[in-house]
């Protein structure tokens, strides 16, 4: 029976819609806007989506320790985000974009990109360096992926997420990268093209 797996997850994703509601509010939105953007990350297609399969649990257990990793961090209790980002971690190898994320927040409270603010971060990325290690030796015996391979992967992932968030169809329990990884397949070079595109245009419109 699984109405209780089921319910595990609903339940979930209502504590991750609730960090998230109070995630924007410490960003200095009003209620109403935090609201809206807790009530749009609720009902959205592709966040609906892993509440709807039992398997993908460890999705909604790392976002409750990855948004309540950030809401400590907004409130410069370092060592309890260092905390939630480990159990985060320990849930889904995904978390690894915390730190990031910790540095769009700073620019958005005018601090900065500077090298300051990365190398402030350093515990974060240590704990990611031990998690990708970890990572390497459980996946030990599979294709390596080439180094050049990389930067190419994670630029059609993200262009891939953005295009779900704006066009949420056509989803599957597994996606498959593009085969094969380079820049003779059109789905790469694609990407790049609209990344590229996308940073211009934010570059222009930067104020």
């Amino acid at each position: 029976n699984p109405f209780i797996s089921h319910l595990n997850n609903l339940l979930l994703h209502g504590i991750v819609v609730v960090l998230v509601f109070f995630f924007f509010r410490n960003l200095g939105l009003s209620i109403a806007e935090a609201f809206l953007g807790a009530l749009i990350f609720a009902i959205h297609p592709s966040k609906v989506e892993p509440v709807a399969w039992v398997s993908e649990r460890k999705e909604l257990l790392y976002t409750v320790f990855y948004m309540a990793s950030l809401l400590s961090y907004q409130k410069s209790r370092f060592l309890s985000s260092l905390f939630f980002t480990f159990l985060s971690l320990l849930a889904n190898p995904m978390a690894v974009s915390l730190p990031l994320v910790m540095l769009l927040i700073d620019w958005f409270r005018g601090q900065g990109w500077g090298l300051k603010a990365v190398i402030n971060k350093w515990p974060y990325f240590l704990l990611f360096a031990v998690v990708i290690a970890g990572a390497r030796l459980v996946l030990f015996g599979h294709p390596p992926i080439q180094i050049l391979q990389t930067p190419l992967i994670w630029i059609w992932s993200l262009v891939f997420y953005i295009q779900k968030f704006f066009i949420p169809v056509v989803f599957e329990p597994l996606y498959t990268l593009p085969q094969p990884v380079g820049l003779f397949s059109s789905a790469y070079v694609v990407s790049l093209v609209f990344l590229a595109g996308l940073l211009t245009m934010m570059g222009f419109f930067r104020k």
